[in-house]
């Protein structure tokens, strides 16, 4: 292959490119130059005839580029339906999650894949029964110029992300309601709109901070605990800055929490089953450890570069 035909061009769907996943892969496209654009291309669903026009001028984008890279099944499965795609084409896939089974356009999609980069080792295996596809962890990639220095600690517990339903707020509200005097710091986007804003204005002792771009560990100042109560995750990568940040993770075993706590030296105990007492008296406990002194073994989690992530994604893609 020429130069040209080396470099890789990023797909992503239009509704992740604002937020998490499109500013990880925006990040990872700028540490490298084999990157065909710093900017992830979007393609949408062909669901409309305004949206089609938008989907083949994409397709036609990524056409004859020789490596593409899908930071999810849904851009994949999208331009699988354009007829005059090359079959000649290196497909990488991006794979976090899935929540219940695999529809027939899924499957076909992961089975056209040449490679698959998943977030934690617990998806191998159900990925193997359906692709023949080479398969690698990866677990993300932090920032750490937004996570030096660590966050000021506090008496605060984080909680990160947006309010639906996956990410069980009702169980950090259960948690909040039986620990009246610690103060819990929600930060994402979007919970004013929510169904649980009355809900959230109701307990006294939840903050909101409107959070709509890359957090950093000012952000945190204030907190010693980070929360995740979720029931499935594409990562979460707030748990790796939260880690980054100095904070005790307190987390359900979803997405990649259990590589992650393993990776910071974070005893297992702290993976818990989603119910409202064992966090809280995970939270007595963690308390308890933090005045030893102890805490999260935030470099490794910082040494997890987008320079790294990008040379091991080029290195699968171009070189294998």
């Amino acid at each position: 292959m020429g130069d040209t035909d080396n470099r890789i061009s990023i797909v992503i769907d239009p509704s992740h490119a604002k937020w998490v996943l499109g500013g990880l892969f925006r990040e990872m496209a700028a540490s490298s130059k084999l990157f065909f654009r710093e900017i992830p291309i979007e393609i949408p669903a062909p669901k409309n005839l305004g949206a089609v026009k938008v989907w083949l001028d994409a397709c036609f984008k990524i056409r004859d580029s020789k490596i593409l890279l899908f930071t999810s099944l849904t851009p994949l499965e999208n331009y699988m339906k354009f007829p005059l795609k090359s079959m000649d084409q290196r497909i990488g896939l991006w794979f976090t999650h899935k929540e219940g089974e695999f529809t027939k356009s899924e499957l076909q999609a992961l089975r056209r894949t040449n490679h698959i980069f998943v977030h934690s080792r617990r998806e191998i295996e159900n990925l193997r029964s359906i692709s023949n596809a080479r398969i690698t962890v990866l677990t993300g990639a932090i920032n750490s110029n937004r996570f030096y220095p660590q966050s000021v600690s506090g008496e605060e517990i984080a909680w990160v992300g947006t309010p639906t339903p996956r990410k069980r707020p009702e169980l950090l509200f259960q948690i909040a309601k039986k620990l009246p005097d610690v103060s819990f710091k929600v930060l994402g986007p979007g919970w004013k709109e929510s169904k649980y804003w009355e809900l959230v204005k109701e307990i006294k002792n939840i903050s909101v901070v409107d959070l709509n771009g890359a957090m950093t560990s000012r952000d945190l100042d204030g907190c010693s605990i980070f929360l995740m109560t979720s029931q499935t995750e594409g990562g979460p990568m707030p748990l790796l800055e939260a880690i980054g940040s100095g904070l005790f993770p307190i987390v359900t075993d979803a997405g990649f929490a259990r590589d992650v706590l393993s990776l910071a030296e974070v005893p297992e105990e702290f993976v818990l089953h989603p119910q409202a007492d064992l966090f809280v008296a995970a939270i007595v406990r963690a308390k308890e450890l933090i005045k030893t002194g102890f805490s999260p073994n935030r470099e490794r989690v910082l040494d997890l570069t987008f320079e790294k992530m990008a040379n091991l994604v080029i290195s699968s893609l171009i070189k294998n």
